[in-house]
């Protein structure tokens, strides 16, 4: 069972969330909190706590989620709304018997789902005596609490391997390895570091972290989540002397109780830097006023921006260990090209607002945003891709421009099976425009809308593809090539490594045997683009 509701909201304080109408759930147990969208599906969730985006902007589509959210097993909404649309919404949240919240206009959708998820795991944990006293961001204290429970000198580091809380327990043994790193402020590096902290970042479960060398302890080690987003991690001396029964179960309950620590000891380290990327993600999200987050992403009114995206690729575990110094690097790169200028992390990917004061600075950026790449791959060890949205000429266009950045980046990450060139992989552009992928953009969104790709499928499309499927053959392949050379055999042939003849037979055999007609333009149109969507899918 988890905690009750208002016992989270008391441990995040009346500044995170306020109640509008509790509906008597506020002693319930709380379950899952689940990050929804006014046109998606809401999944099943037993006492859920759902977080709506939008719904001041599309009030009806909320309130017809709302009804499906009390059928679905939730137990509360949050929204973030004011005047006629939230009374509208406390009315029909009170009458399917949920709870309502209201959330602040600049609060960020993602850093609330990260709250609530870390107060709800540090209230649900059996906690250790001391650590449900330690006050909220206290992280020294909470080493101390961690170091008395399990036994061992503790160290707490961020994500960039930055100490940032140790234990200072009398008598607490430790090695030069722990000092060094106290000191010095930072961890070891190296291709074994490496390897260590990619084993912690993928285990649920506390790890076991021989020693390396002579001299140097034996390590219990925990990745510190937020939202399933690696926020940090734990370091225990575990030899000196040998820890307390049950430690990796209770180092796991104190890292879920820790990850409400690090989130609020992050929004006090810098608290200008932390409102920038809070205003551009609630902008990014499409919530709040533009006009009001203007001031506090520091532009002037009139200005146009471009969104520059950065996801790092590799593992989960790598890109989740990455994209806090990742942001730093953007950070670094974005104050160059203007000061001041916000980023903010969601997800894996991270963002940066650009102003931009005439049309030629778009070659510009796509020059520094190669430079920040090459920087990323030096200073962090990680292969990113890039993508520069359109130009917004009002931040009101932001959320769009967002949307096919995000698209980019996945056709950047991802490039389709039959890309129209003979470069290597690792010739393949990491780095765009958007004017430079927008047909590769445009063919990614048609491939995700089933109408196109399910129910009006062409026949001979699908036939094409199970016959290949079926029996090895390459018509899908071939034809794709024809189409894209427009008839041209000799380049067709010199494409797929076969003789002209060869491609002439397979083009005569594919009008006979799926009846694709390609003396109709129509016919020549639809094949191929639902050709190379679902080339795109396979």
């Amino acid at each position: 069972m988890g905690p009750k509701l208002s016992s989270v909201l008391d441990l995040l304080g009346p500044q995170t969330l306020w109640v509008v109408v509790d509906a008597g759930r506020l002693g319930d147990p709380v379950g899952d909190v689940v990050l929804g969208g006014l046109d998606e599906p809401v999944p099943a969730a037993e006492s859920g706590l759902l977080l709506l985006p939008g719904a001041q902007a599309s009030l009806h589509a909320a309130i017809s989620l709302i009804r499906t959210a009390a059928d679905a097993g939730y137990l509360a909404i949050v929204v973030k709304a004011s005047g006629e649309a939230l009374t509208r919404l406390a009315t029909e949240a009170g009458s399917a018997g949920l709870a309502l919240l209201t959330a602040p206009p600049e609060a960020s959708w993602r850093h609330l789902d990260s709250l609530l998820t870390a107060g709800r795991a540090a209230i649900a944990v059996d906690q250790h005596p001391g650590l449900e006293q330690i006050g909220a961001g206290d992280v020294f204290a909470l080493a101390n609490a961690i170091a008395s429970a399990v036994g061992g000198a503790v160290i707490i580091e961020d994500p960039q391997r930055r100490v940032i809380a140790h234990s200072n327990l009398p008598g607490q043994q430790t090695d030069g390895v722990r000092r060094r790193g106290i000191l010095g402020r930072i961890a070891l590096n190296g291709p074994l570091t490496d390897d260590m902290y990619r084993a912690v970042a993928e285990s649920p479960e506390a790890v076991t972290v021989p020693s390396p060398e002579p001299g140097v302890a034996d390590r219990l080690a925990v990745a510190v989540r937020a939202g399933g987003r690696v926020i940090g991690t734990i370091w225990v001396i575990s030899d000196r002397p040998p820890l307390a029964e049950e430690a990796g179960r209770i180092l796991v309950d104190a890292a879920r109780t820790a990850a409400l620590h690090l989130l609020r000891a992050r929004a006090r380290s810098d608290p200008e830097r932390h409102a920038r990327a809070e205003a551009l993600r609630t902008l990014l999200d499409g919530d709040g006023d533009p006009a009001g987050l203007r001031g506090r992403l520091g532009f002037q009114r009139g200005t146009a921006v471009a969104v520059l995206a950065v996801r790092g690729l590799g593992t989960i575990a790598d890109v989740r260990l990455a994209t806090t110094p990742i942001d730093d690097v953007v950070s670094l790169y974005a104050d160059s090209w203007h000061p001041g200028t916000p980023t903010a992390i969601d997800g894996n990917v991270v963002y940066a607002l650009l102003p931009m004061d005439q049309p030629a600075a778009r070659p510009r950026l796509a020059a520094l945003a190669a430079d920040l790449a090459r920087a990323v791959q030096r200073s962090v060890g990680v292969e990113v891709v890039a993508a520069i949205g359109p130009t917004a000429s009002a931040l009101t266009e932001v959320p769009a421009t967002r949307r096919t950045a995000d698209r980019m980046l996945r056709v950047l990450a991802h490039p389709g099976p039959w890309e129209n060139d003979d470069r290597e992989d690792g010739d393949r552009p990491r780095v765009a425009l958007a004017e430079q992928l927008r047909s590769r953009v445009l063919l990614q969104a048609l491939s995700e809308q089933s109408l196109v790709v399910g129910e009006l499928r062409l026949e001979p499309v699908t036939a094409i593809l199970e016959h290949d499927e079926a029996h090895g053959t390459e018509y899908a392949r071939t034809l794709v090539a024809w189409f894209g050379a427009f008839g041209d055999v000799t380049h067709v042939a010199t494409d797929l490594v076969v003789h002209d003849n060869t491609v002439r037979y397979r083009v005569r055999r594919i009008q006979e045997m799926f009846g694709v007609d390609l003396n109709d333009p129509d016919d020549v149109l639809c094949t191929w683009l639902q050709l190379r969507l679902l080339a795109d899918r396979r």
